[in-house]
């Protein structure tokens, strides 16, 4: 919609569901927005909110243009004042979401949404967006927001059954997405194109049109190194023709492959230390198909139990019929839920799933302990071992190594090429390297097969391929329970959700769009700004990476006993995986055991 379009009037019907959200909603004792004795609102002077936002540099004027234009456009009389925090933004704001007079606007992540819903703390929304009198309207009578527009994961995890502890897609929402800030990988094209490494961009769904339309060869992979070249006017290097496609996911091998190539243990003549960082196990195990936790209906009536060690194969379904398992109606391509896939490990004896495994509709890939493993294994020194008789690859910097300089200063500095890191560090990335050397982003790793002459593995048909994966940060506007203007705060919360607001504060290039066709646009994608050039392979991780860890539950404390472990002894390579697992099983067990709902 254009962004010079007024907000239109909302028209109200006179019922007591209406009284009660306006009633004392605007001010405290200002009641400046009245039903009128036709049912409409009346407005009887001005109604000032404050809106609490996180702020750097880089997007200060951006809010203060939009607050501005707010003001001056509303047919409210509605005045925003906004209140930009620098510095310690959650934990002012938790303290002022239980005093008796906090802000009226607030952006809430997803790490403390629920936490906040649970204590009362925050009004929910959907009395708001589910009565049509109460949406605001383009010049065209069309809602100015469309919910279901908005990435469905993210609008989810802001959906919060407080009673019962569990998100779901019909749970109270208690925040309007206000940023999408996927992981992405930023590599160093300069290091690239000098190691000889030829950077294409087409999607794999496009490869076949493409390689017919144009008579090149391209395999579908993220790098891959050819023994013949595969286009004309591709870069030759030691016999052979090294090709790195930002649109398709690199398999866990290519990602060691395309390490070793820049990291100096292995290439003297490497321009930078290491190949590859991560510190986030996420694109492994999600990928395969496990998780750090997992439902257990067996322990106690139901229980959380700490799965990041489970050594039970993972599945994929092939074949163009699905399968059912323990119950469950699977489609081709996905994976075994965690419960389902226990039942198959119980249960191989039984008929139909001896069939089921036989003809490989149950087709094995490798359990969540293999995928972690093999992710410790990047950071690991190539003389020491993650377990008995696995040594590390070395191509990553560890949590001591990198701990001086940060991870985007590594990368900034060129000491490592390719980077695992939120996209919201492109502006800082980007006031780093400056002119110094060119970059770009790609999607996160992927598991993946392939044959050995570079095709993908099939069965029954079925491409072996995991789940497109990694963690998102999610933040949301809301508004407290014990704001004095509730609905004028609600009509500022949609005007800031909608394409017009979300278009203008994804121009800093570190957040994406809230709305998926506008952020899949020609208006977008092509763009002079933002950052970065490859705003598809953005946009794909928008769509499909999901809340990390430290969100799943009321709280993240469960996490870091055994996440501190992880990120100091374990990759820096002074205690094993199996050390590990030991150590933080029975602890992290028992602290689950104080959760009370499913995630």
């Amino acid at each position: 919609m254009s962004g010079h379009k007024k907000i239109s009037g909302l028209l109200f019907t006179v019922f007591t569901a209406a009284i009660m959200l306006l009633s004392g909603a605007c001010g405290g004792g200002e009641n400046n927005i009245v039903i009128g004795d036709d049912g409409k609102p009346v407005v009887t002077g001005k109604t000032k909110i404050q809106f609490w936002a996180a702020v750097s540099a880089s997007n200060k004027s951006i809010y203060d243009g939009l607050v501005a234009k707010f003001n001056a456009e509303n047919e409210y009389q509605i005045e925003v004042k906004l209140v930009p925090k620098t510095t310690g933004y959650d934990s002012a704001l938790g303290t002022s979401l239980k005093s008796n007079s906090p802000p009226d606007v607030v952006q809430v992540s997803d790490k403390y949404i629920k936490s906040y819903a649970t204590d009362g703390l925050l009004e929910p929304l959907d009395d708001y967006l589910n009565n049509d009198n109460f949406r605001a309207k383009d010049g065209n009578g069309n809602n100015i927001l469309n919910i279901d527009d908005i990435w469905p994961d993210a609008v989810r995890r802001f959906r919060y059954d407080v009673e019962n502890y569990k998100e779901s897609d019909t749970a109270p929402l208690y925040g309007l997405i206000a940023y999408v800030d996927p992981t992405v990988l930023f590599y160093n094209a300069t290091q690239m194109r000098g190691q000889g490494i030829n950077i294409i961009s087409i999607a794999e769904n496009e490869l076949d049109a493409y390689n017919a339309s144009n008579g090149t060869h391209y395999l579908p992979h993220g790098y891959y190194e050819y023994n013949t070249a595969p286009a004309s006017g591709l870069t030759q290097k030691d016999g052979k023709y090294r090709v790195f496609n930002n649109l398709i996911c690199m398999n866990f091998e290519e990602t060691v492959q395309i390490g070793k190539i820049f990291t100096k243990s292995y290439n003297a003549s490497s321009p930078s230390d290491y190949g590859f960082f991560t510190e986030w196990w996420f694109s492994h195990g999600w990928s395969v198909g496990g998780d750090c936790i997992q439902w257990d209906d067996t322990l106690d009536g139901g229980q959380y139990r700490f799965t990041l060690g489970d050594q039970n194969p993972n599945y994929i379904i092939t074949g163009a019929a699905g399968a059912t398992v323990n119950g469950t109606s699977y489609a081709e391509g996905e994976l075994l839920e965690y419960a389902d896939k226990i039942y198959v490990a119980n249960n191989k004896a039984d008929a139909g799933v001896a069939e089921l495994l036989t003809s490989r509709v149950l087709y094995e890939i490798p359990s969540q302990y293999d995928a972690f493993e093999e992710f410790c294994r990047l950071s690991q020194a190539r003389d020491k071992e993650v377990n008995p008789g696995v040594a590390g690859y070395g191509i990553s910097p560890n949590p001591n190594t990198i701990n001086n300089d940060g991870k985007s200063m590594y990368f900034t500095s060129g000491k490592a090429a390719i980077l695992s890191v939120e996209m919201s560090t492109i502006v800082a990335i980007n006031n780093s390297v400056g002119t110094r050397f060119e970059y770009d982003v790609a999607p996160q790793t992927q598991y993946r097969e392939y044959e050995p002459d570079g095709t993908l593995t099939t069965v029954n048909g079925t491409a072996i391929v995991g789940k497109l994966a990694g963690a998102n940060n999610c933040g949301s506007l809301a508004i407290p329970q014990k704001s004095k203007a509730k609905f004028a705060s609600w009509v500022f919360v949609e005007w800031m959700a909608s394409e017009y607001a979300q278009s203008e504060l994804a121009k800093t290039g570190s957040q994406l769009p809230n709305q998926i066709s506008y952020t899949f646009s020609d208006a977008y994608q092509k763009a002079a700004n933002p950052l970065p050039k490859n705003r598809r392979a953005v946009a794909e991780m928008g769509y499909y990476q999901t809340e990390g860890d430290w969100a799943y539950l009321e709280n993240g404390a469960w996490v870091d006993p055994w996440a501190n472990v992880l990120n100091g002894p374990v990759r820096n390579g002074t205690k094993s995986i199996s050390d590990f697992f030991d150590e933080v099983t029975n602890s992290t067990n028992a602290s689950l055991k104080q959760y009370r709902g499913k995630k």
